[in-house]
């Protein structure tokens, strides 16, 4: 897509329409052809994921040197689709799911990693955290794709409306867990939160299972 942007006059609305069903399908077919690492080169799965740390660590360092159009920007354009439909999906499957609070409001001030609340809370680097992580490293990037400065201020206040969506809704996949769920007893928060937009996005009656890698 950022070739055909940068060499072609491809308009951007038909680019759109072109690679965002390719994401799509990519995210479909991966179900049926999953890359295995562990599988592939005989290993535990701790060790695949220490393989797959240095490939996302790779895959950051390239990201970071090559020009924006190529990278960085096409895919940041055609994640915020997702980004968008992840969020509707959610949150027609918070009002329409009947979901139930069943996880306690607090439960001290010790994680269920038995990790101290405080000063993690306002640390972590995640979507949606109290840290504002994203607030801090997206001038990096934001800022090589404004057209001019004074957008920078609505840019950077939907940013922020965003993120608290996103939280509202990782709130939302904890809360309908009960305490003793074992999701909760050895959370892995990516697919803790996978999971429940898959539960989501069943409500409207896309299958949990395409929601999970969908999420």
């Amino acid at each position: 897509m950022g070739l055909l942007l940068k060499f072609t006059r491809l308009p951007l609305w038909l680019a759109t329409v072109i690679f965002l069903p390719l994401v799509g399908v990519a995210i479909w077919v991966g179900q049926y052809i999953p890359f295995d690492v562990a599988e592939l080169f005989h290993i535990s799965d701790s060790q695949a994921q220490k393989y797959w740390n240095v490939g996302l660590l790779v895959y950051c360092y390239v990201a970071s040197i090559v020009p924006m159009w190529l990278l960085l920007q096409p895919r940041g354009h055609l994640g915020g689709y997702f980004l968008y439909a992840a969020l509707a999906g959610a949150a027609l499957g918070l009002i329409l799911g009947g979901k139930t609070v069943a996880y306690p409001a607090f439960t001290g001030w010790v994680t269920a990693k038995g990790q101290p609340l405080m000063p993690l809370l306002f640390i972590t680097i995640a979507c949606g955290a109290c840290s504002g992580f994203h607030a801090l490293v997206a001038s990096g990037t934001t800022s090589k794709q404004l057209r001019r400065e004074p957008d920078a201020k609505l840019i950077g206040y939907g940013a922020m409306l965003l993120e608290a969506l996103v939280a509202v809704v990782r709130s939302g996949c904890v809360m309908m867990l009960a305490s003793s769920s074992p999701l909760v007893k050895d959370p892995k928060p990516n697919y803790l939160y996978a999971n429940g937009i898959g539960s989501f996005l069943s409500v409207i009656g896309i299958p949990a299972a395409f929601g999970v890698s969908f999420g």
